[in-house]
């Protein structure tokens, strides 16, 4: 699932938490009741321009057991030991369709 969020800034980043933790809770309750037996989210991948504050308020809730962690924007498009690109890791987030986008289809 995607969920694009607009506008998180400092003003709103509350409703912006508590928007993701709806859709997080509307994925999970979908999964749970059309997927596969024993099968379950082990982990959500979060981008974007406000992901290390999203990620550090739901990593507050308590009984979440789902590991939450910051995407890697570069992993498929090129080895980051032989590479790295001048736009920050952060920077980087905001671009994660693009790149992937750009990705050949053969991958």
């Amino acid at each position: 699932s995607t969920m694009t969020l607009s506008n998180a800034n400092s003003d709103n980043m509350t409703n912006t938490v508590d928007e993701v933790k709806k859709e997080l809770s509307r994925v999970s309750s979908y999964w749970n009741e059309h997927g596969e037996s024993g099968d379950e989210i082990k982990e959500i991948i979060f981008c974007g321009s406000k992901v290390n504050e999203i990620t550090k308020a739901l990593e507050s809730d308590k009984g979440r057991e789902t590991l939450l962690s910051v995407a890697n924007v570069w992993i498929n498009a090129f080895d980051l030991n032989r590479y790295v690109p001048t736009i920050t890791k952060t920077d980087s987030l905001e671009y994660a369709v693009a790149a992937g986008l750009a990705l050949p289809s053969h991958r």
